[in-house]
């Protein structure tokens, strides 16, 4: 309370006078640029980034094979990774990725596969440790994301993959 009376700060300001906005701390990482909104912030990401904090690193992929692994393979990646692939082909087609080698902290670090673009849509694969055998799993539709996230302790190779379409 000041001067007899209290602020009622809208989500994200806070101060006696609700003067220290959320943007002042600017939570927006890898070059975001942080708006303050009514309610609290919006990040607005640079290109290959994307969540609420831009947090996410992403690459889309259209061709109908290709290649994705981890950054840095076969050197080591980072810690706290938080990195999406997007493989999109063209209506009628599914998606075939393997996965011929993962090299991972076993309990923290992990590739894992959905059906669909969201990690909220069908899991169909997760993989940690270490494998140098393949690992091939199928789409029913042409859309795939491919997820790979670090924690902040023990790093190592990662994981290198190939994909493939199928009418």
């Amino acid at each position: 309370m000041v001067d007899n009376y209290r602020c009622i700060c809208p989500d994200g300001y806070h101060g006696d006078h609700c003067e220290n906005k959320p943007c002042d701390v600017n939570p927006c990482r890898n070059n975001g640029i942080c708006r303050n909104m009514f309610s609290g912030y919006k990040c607005i990401c640079a290109g290959g980034y994307d969540g609420d904090n831009c947090e996410w690193n992403y690459r889309y992929f259209t061709d109908t094979s290709g290649i994705l692994s981890s950054p840095n393979y076969p050197g080591n990646y980072t810690n706290n990774l938080r990195y999406k692939y997007f493989i999109r082909l063209q209506a009628g087609q599914s998606i075939t990725p393997t996965f011929s080698r993962i090299i991972t902290e076993k309990c923290c670090d992990h590739v894992q596969v959905f059906e669909g673009s969201t990690i909220s849509d069908p899991p169909l694969l997760k993989l940690s440790g270490s494998s140098y055998s393949s690992t091939t799993v199928q789409s029913t539709s042409n859309n795939m994301l491919v997820v790979f996230t670090s924690d902040g302790s023990i790093i190592d190779r990662g994981f290198t993959a190939t994909y493939s379409s199928h009418s």
